[in-house]
């Protein structure tokens, strides 16, 4: 169908002959370990009483907040903590 006045058709996808543009992935940044002693003792300074245990498992197994939030008891045993349901779908463990 042509739209009256213009020389577009309008069935025609207007972005057909634009080629996708690539987008580079983020450089992952890293706490130097005073960042990190900064860090603790502000956590240590809250008065959330789960903070700075919450950090501490991010910190070592480099989980997602959420995970590391969502843990339930026997997700932790034997020195491990398993992560399930992880953003990549699968299961996790970390020592």
């Amino acid at each position: 169908m042509r739209i009256a006045g213009s020389s577009c058709d309008s069935s025609a996808n207007p972005l057909e002959n634009v080629r996708e543009f690539e987008i580079s992935e983020s450089e992952m940044a890293y706490l130097t370990i005073e960042e990190i002693r900064t860090l603790l003792a502000e956590c240590e300074n809250s008065r959330s009483k789960d903070l700075t245990t919450i950090v501490k498992i991010c910190l070592a197994t480099g989980s997602r907040w959420s995970e590391a939030e969502g843990l339930k008891g026997n997700q932790i045993r034997a020195g491990q903590i398993i992560y399930v349901k992880t953003k990549g779908k699968k299961t996790a463990r970390c020592r």
